[in-house]
């Protein structure tokens, strides 16, 4: 499993998501909630038999220059 962080590809929009995948792959699957895909930031491992205990969505908005 692996815990990815991916950011809206839209630049008007700055939503961050975290997410859980069985598969590296499946981070091609998370879309952001205005409808366009998402760019891979970062990827963590989590080891076998880890739990995830809280994952919490990174909301930052960005000002437009």
């Amino acid at each position: 499993m692996f815990i990815v962080h991916v950011s809206c590809s839209d630049e008007s929009c700055a939503e961050e998501i975290e997410a859980v995948v069985e598969r590296i792959e499946d981070a091609d699957n998370v879309v952001c909630e205005c409808g366009h895909g998402t760019v891979l930031v970062s990827v963590a491992e989590l080891d076998e038999g880890a739990q995830v205990i809280e994952l919490r969505l990174a909301r930052e908005r960005r000002l437009a220059a």
